[in-house]
């Protein structure tokens, strides 16, 4: 630890908040055109997003071909019947033993 420097008392760091506290920057040339150095920097990082759109149709194919074929394989033991329901949730639900 430095002990060359005495610790800052409390009135010593009032006086340095007040003096940070009265001096405004110059923010004017920040401010310039903000909202367009935001749109294009949205725009540029959005490319993803444009990718997603175009997919957008396989994504769909994927999703329809993956539940027809698990449809399809719902129903590989038969269609319950009133009758047989209780069992075929049974068969085809519970793990094998």
């Amino acid at each position: 630890m430095n002990d060359a420097r005495p610790p800052v008392t409390d009135a010593e760091l009032d006086a340095l908040f007040a003096a940070a506290r009265s001096v405004h920057a110059e923010t004017s040339r920040l401010e310039y055109a903000f909202e367009m150095r935001l749109a294009a920097r949205l725009r540029a990082e959005s490319s993803l997003g444009a990718w997603s759109w175009r997919l957008l149709p396989w994504f769909a194919a994927v999703t329809v071909a993956v539940s027809a074929l698990s449809y399809s394989t719902l129903f590989a033991d038969g269609l319950p019947t009133p009758n047989n329901f209780a069992e075929w949730v049974l068969v085809r639900f519970l793990p094998p033993v």
